[in-house]
Order: C-alpha cells, then structure tokens, then sequence
C-alpha cells in the first residue's frame, strides 16, 4: 500500500505510474490495460474532490494485488466518507443534470466487483483478468 499526495493530477499520475507499471500487467490487452487505468482514476479523483474536497495535504492511499485470474485494487481517502447508495444514477431522471456520479458509473462498468468499505472512505475493485469461457 502506498499513499500520495499533491493536487489531482499530481495524485491521478502517481497512482498511475504506482499501478501500471508493474509487471502483472504484462500481457494484458490493450483494452484490459484502458480499463483498469480509468477505473483507478475515477476512483482516486473521487477521493480526492468528494473524499477531500480538493485538500492537496491529504492522503490517498492505494492498494493493489493479483490473486491468479483477479486484479483487486483499493483506494481510500480520511473524508467523512458517504452512501454511495445516495448517489442517483446519472443516467435517471433526478441525476441527468447532476455534474457528479458519473465516475461510480464507469467504475461498475468497468470492474467486475465493486465494494464500498469503512463508510464510504475504502473502495475496492476487483477486475477479473481473464476472458469468459464459454461453454
């Protein structure tokens, strides 16, 4: 686990670099790569803009493994942290003009678990690596 500090682009590439360039990544599609890189970044701008509020002085942390075919990655923030059941999807009526929850969309889109722990201040993602089989 690593965390960093700074403003939101400094965190977003650090994260970045902390997490894409490791060599489990090897042999991932291109796809697969886009996928798991947007998924962190959306989660690590809303620690830092929701969970933060934009303080550059405080952490978000990272954490990521493999455990064989699984990619799980956790980002916190120190925020008072939230409901993300609170958040209207931004595809309803009530959220369509709403300039947040576009970010928890992606990341459900993207990933194949999604958790939201310590109150709302932990999210974990798992992305399996692997494609389908079918039968």
């Amino acid at each position: 686990m690593r965390s960093f500090t700074g403003s939101l682009s400094e965190v977003v590439q650090s994260t970045r670099d902390f997490v894409l360039q490791g060599d489990f990544l090897n042999g991932l599609s291109q796809e697969l790569i886009f996928a798991i890189r947007l998924a962190l970044e959306e989660a690590v701008t809303n620690a830092h803009r929701h969970g933060h509020g934009g303080d550059p002085d405080r952490p978000i942390s990272i954490a990521f493994s493999r455990h064989g075919d699984d990619l799980i990655l956790e980002v916190a923030d120190t925020g008072d942290g939230f409901d993300p059941g609170s958040v209207p999807d931004p595809r309803s009526p009530e959220g369509i003009e709403r300039s947040s929850g576009r970010g928890l969309l992606l990341i459900r889109a993207f990933m194949h678990h999604v958790e939201h722990l310590d109150a709302g201040r932990r999210i974990r993602m798992r992305r399996c690596l692997e494609p389908a089989r079918s039968s």
